[in-house]
């Protein structure tokens, strides 16, 4: 597979207009954070629209950071029952709030006076993991239900994760590509996904009080299938070499 990039005379982060995927067959939405306030609101998936800025975020050289429902990104893409989502992003050191969500569409109201579930990939701080959770409801009859799947993540490192759901394997899998690590989690089938709606990054979409705080995220990918383990290893090589000639490790 290929790499190309086109830029306007300038730092890629920052003026980027067009990117060549590893993987574009179902990719909806994807951007590299830093460099520019311009970089917030692009969406380099080709042919899809560009997302929208809630506040004013941090724009660092290689992130940009986001904070709980203040300062974040909404991307307009709206969660299917096949979904792979994709970040790189920094684990906070000493933070006091369990949860920082990084692309995410959990939180909003189901209705019953409950929380959606969603999708979500985040990092769990008490636990030092990252994390992804699906929500679940029934097919025919019963009742709601999520599962999680999670790999460990070391506190002040920026680690390249996704999770990718399977509706006909129903399975939710994790994989931690810094540390080479994955787990796959089965849910029943009398159960199917709980759509929730678009995604956001650096934010849920509902109020949460343990999920406050700020991230530091670098790039995010949205596709609208599952991605099969050669298609997400191609991704992560593409991106780790971006991020290589900067520098950074992922």
């Amino acid at each position: 597979m290929s790499l190309k990039l086109i830029v306007k005379d300038a730092d890629f982060y920052a003026d980027a207009i067009s990117y060549t995927p590893a993987v574009a067959d179902g990719l909806e939405y994807l951007n590299f954070f830093g460099g520019s306030q311009a970089s917030l609101g692009r969406n380099l998936a080709p042919g899809k629209p560009a997302a929208s800025v809630v506040g004013s975020p941090v724009v660092n050289t290689s992130n940009a950071v986001f904070s709980y429902l203040e300062r974040l990104v909404k991307t307009g893409v709206m969660q299917t029952n096949d979904a792979t989502v994709i970040m790189v992003a920094k684990f906070p050191a000493g933070a006091t709030n369990i949860w920082r969500q990084v692309v995410s569409n959990f939180g909003r109201d189901n209705g019953t006076g409950g929380l959606k579930y969603g999708l979500s990939l985040s990092f769990k701080v008490d636990a030092a993991d990252v994390r992804s959770a699906l929500g679940l409801v029934p097919v025919a009859t019963g009742s709601a239900s999520s599962i999680t799947s999670n790999r460990p993540a070391v506190a002040g490192s920026t680690i390249f994760a996704s999770a990718r759901v399977d509706s006909v394997a129903r399975s939710l899998t994790i994989d931690n590509k810094t540390t080479g690590t994955t787990l796959t989690t089965l849910y029943a089938a009398t159960l199917k996904p709980e759509l929730n709606g678009e995604f956001y990054i650096g934010s849920a979409a509902g109020l949460r009080a343990d999920s406050t705080g700020d991230v530091e995220v670098s790039f995010a990918a949205i596709y609208s299938r599952t991605l099969s383990d050669a298609e997400n290893s191609a991704v992560y090589q593409s991106v780790r070499a971006i991020y290589a000639s900067r520098g950074v490790t992922i």
